[in-house]
């Protein structure tokens, strides 16, 4: 059992999230781990000592936003969610405009919705990727913070997924 004031093995823990040739179990796990790691120090408000692992833990979850494997991609982004990586919102948009499964694009959206204000989500439906006007979308009808007026032009979009959901919206 390691402790959380135990830096390093964050290090351990990145490596083994990142390495494709780890079972997908253990990977999910390593992720997972590092997420409550984040967790317990932010809640004992503990200082990251001069060589902070943080970095490498958010760099390698980052990178994981683009692992083949759906799965390691929806742990990715939980664990972002989780700690609170509110500077990791482009690379959430840029999954939300590839992201072809349901689930991963589920918690992106979400996650986006708490990490980015009312008026910059407002922005992305000027996007013209599909994923990210869904993404924008969705989180802004969940919190009923859209008007008709801001979502109109949308109803004639060459995305059909996108004029459908505003067609649903605006009902």
């Amino acid at each position: 059992r390691s402790r959380s004031d135990d830096w390093a093995v964050d290090l351990d823990f990145s490596r083994l999230a990142s390495r494709e040739a780890v079972p997908t179990n253990v990977r999910v796990q390593a992720i997972r781990i590092l997420a409550l790691r984040h967790q317990q120090r932010t809640d004992r408000k503990l200082v990251a000592p001069q060589n902070d692992p943080r970095p490498h833990a958010i760099q390698t979850l980052t990178k994981l936003l683009s692992a083949p494997k759906a799965r390691i991609r929806h742990e990715a982004v939980q664990a972002i969610w989780q700690m609170r990586l509110t500077t990791v919102v482009p690379e959430l948009l840029e999954l939300a405009a590839r992201e072809t499964d349901r689930v991963t694009f589920y918690s992106t959206w979400n996650a986006l919705r708490e990490f980015a204000p009312v008026e910059e989500r407002k922005s992305w439906l000027q996007d013209d990727r599909s994923g990210v006007q869904l993404a924008a979308l969705l989180g802004l009808f969940e919190n009923d913070e859209v008007t008709s007026e801001d979502v109109l032009h949308l109803r004639t979009s060459p995305h059909e997924d996108v004029a459908c959901l505003v067609e649903m919206g605006l009902q």
